[in-house]
């Protein structure tokens, strides 16, 4: 655009397209995946339903809500496992 010439424009729009979906749909849940030790279909499926319930906002806060989620029914569970509160 700067020598008036946008024979480029259009390539560089679908590269940037393709990069794009590329680190949305494989690389970010893959490193999410590995990092929390969720499966990347978890994550999307967490993102989607934040979308429906909050819109953007929800897709920005589905990781860090599922995660606390998931975190404090594990340490619930081990609790009332190990420490026997169920038990009579």
């Amino acid at each position: 655009m700067q020598f008036d010439d946008l024979r480029m424009l259009i390539p560089i729009l679908i590269i940037n397209l393709i990069v794009q979906q590329l680190d949305e749909i494989v690389i970010q849940p893959n490193v999410y995946g590995k990092i929390l030790h969720m499966h990347p279909l978890v994550i999307i499926l967490a993102i989607l339903i934040g979308n429906e319930l909050m819109g953007i906002m929800g897709m920005i806060l589905a990781i860090p809500i599922y995660t606390i989620i998931s975190v404090t029914i594990k340490e619930t569970s081990w609790g009332l496992l190990n420490y026997k509160i169920t038990r009579l």
